[in-house]
């Protein structure tokens, strides 16, 4: 038939446990266009190696298998950090195996994320991979400049602008932070 194109043929396969999951974070390796991540609301961390034509689990390790955020580092790009109901895990060789950070877990800095209700952010440092900022979904944001084994919490509340210039911030709406990786304007 004139005028008619014809499309391969496309086969879908399962990839887990189906039914009522959702992803939530999506990562890209930076160096290598054949990687990505992604995080699901009930199903841990998946991995494809060919540009999301085939996926497999990646939850050695993972604590939690609410996966809401990751994050790849731009200086060691095998290294990708992902934010879980049960707190913050790292993998080193390209989500193959996590390693869960004891300190991010909810009976000490409540490093954690929940859905529809939190913030849900890691950032990396470009420059050095042991520079990771994470939100918490109890609002703190916090720093490690060790890889995950000290935190500290940000005082980015104490630089919000003022009653008298605004109205506080309630927890409602968005707060917006910047790195200046220059060193021009320190961490908030």
């Amino acid at each position: 038939v004139s005028g008619v194109q014809t499309c391969a043929l496309t086969i879908w396969e399962q990839c887990g446990w189906g039914g009522g999951y959702y992803y939530w974070s999506a990562a890209w390796h930076p160096t290598d266009e054949n990687v990505i991540y992604l995080g699901s609301d009930c199903c841990g961390a998946y991995r494809s190696d060919d540009k999301g034509l085939h996926w497999k689990f990646t939850n050695n390790g993972i604590s939690g298998y609410e996966v809401l955020c990751m994050a790849v580092s731009p200086a060691s790009p095998d290294l990708i950090w992902a934010m879980t109901n049960e707190g913050l895990c790292k993998s080193t060789d390209r989500a193959k195996t996590w390693e869960f950070i004891p300190a991010s877990g909810p009976k000490n800095l409540n490093i954690t994320c929940a859905k529809y209700t939190t913030i849900r952010s890691i950032a990396i440092d470009p420059k050095n991979a042991d520079i990771v900022y994470a939100g918490s979904k109890t609002g703190k944001v916090v720093k490690t400049e060790d890889g995950g084994k000290t935190w500290k919490e940000l005082p980015y509340r104490d630089v919000l602008p003022k009653a008298a210039d605004v109205s506080a911030f309630t927890g409602k709406g968005a707060i917006y932070m910047t790195y200046d990786a220059n060193g021009g304007g320190g961490d908030v």
